[in-house]
């Protein structure tokens, strides 16, 4: 597994579906629920937002808004992913290897550049592929 870096330049406001982490089934439902709000994901940019929240590990499936006030006519609420430095890697073929999700995150937050506690982060820039990050110090 390949880490490198990047910087995401500008904060990215969305607006999400959220669920707990486990089962793992709960995410997928999430995403579903999301693009039936939307009616479609061509052609937005789909993100994942894993963190602790008190002691339940908590996801938000993200879009980005098309339009300002989107997710407020749709009664979803909004996230905002923080620009800054991250540490990635990319997971292809990520439907296929769903179990991989899990100990690739780990490799990250195991990483000596790798921000304590942060939230991680899932970048799903083409269908096949996601990018998988984590704050960097």
């Amino acid at each position: 597994m390949e880490i490198n870096t990047c910087t995401i330049t500008e904060d990215i406001l969305t607006f999400y579906v959220g669920t707990l982490c486990d089962p793992q089934e709960k995410i997928g439902e999430a995403f579903d629920q999301l693009e039936h709000a939307i009616g479609s994901f061509d052609g937005r940019k789909i993100y994942g937002v894993a963190q602790l929240e008190g002691t339940e590990m908590t996801y938000k499936a993200c879009v980005k808004e098309s339009r300002p006030g989107e997710g407020a006519e749709l009664g979803l609420p909004y996230h905002t992913i923080p620009k800054g430095d991250y540490l990635y890697t990319v997971l292809n073929n990520w439907q296929s290897n769903m179990q991989l999700f899990r100990p690739y995150f780990q490799q990250l937050m195991e990483h000596p550049d790798a921000k304590p506690y942060s939230f991680t982060l899932e970048d799903y820039f083409s269908s096949d592929d996601v990018k998988l990050l984590l704050l960097h110090k």
